[in-house]
């Protein structure tokens, strides 16, 4: 862009934000309002006319409608979910892999007993698939390959 079509930009942005701040005048709600009520409305609880500078700059900054759907950006293979059931309490929810146990024991409202929350002291035994480990400890493996693979996790305490 050449200097003057950047001077005229930013002169048209500054005079913009200036009217869209301007309270508007003979408005349908506030002329009702004023109408019905006999009171007066506030500067602040009046519209603006801030929705057409959001206008300009959605449609400046609109992805082109020919341009194929986006891809899951951040991510260079999708993270498939499993399949976690706790026992005694017989609840199944699904988690992403890397999710820590003690948080997918929380959110799916499972009771498993903390104290030292380093692996140090068993409170929070468990086992998963047969294999004891301890829940503060252990996270979902990043090694699922299907969807809904199963992970059963049996509460010991």
């Amino acid at each position: 862009m050449k200097a003057t079509e950047i001077s005229i930009l930013i002169f048209l942005i500054c005079v913009s934000s200036v009217i869209a701040f301007l309270p508007l005048k003979n408005h349908v709600l506030t002329s009702h309002l004023d109408s019905t009520l006999n009171t007066k409305i506030l500067p602040s609880a009046m519209p603006s006319r801030l929705y057409g500078i959001n206008d300009f700059f959605n449609k400046i900054l609109a992805n082109d409608e020919n341009l194929p759907p986006a891809s899951n950006p951040g991510l260079k293979k999708e993270k498939i979910p499993a399949t976690v059931e706790f026992l005694p309490a017989k609840v199944t929810v699904t988690a992403l892999p890397g999710t820590k146990l003690k948080d997918v024991a929380r959110s799916a409202n499972v009771p498993i007993k903390y104290k030292c929350q380093k692996g140090e002291c068993n409170t929070c035994a468990v086992k998963v698939n047969g294999i004891p480990g301890k829940a503060c400890m252990l996270a979902i493996p990043n090694t699922v390959t299907r969807p809904g693979e199963k992970f059963i996790v049996e509460v010991i305490n």
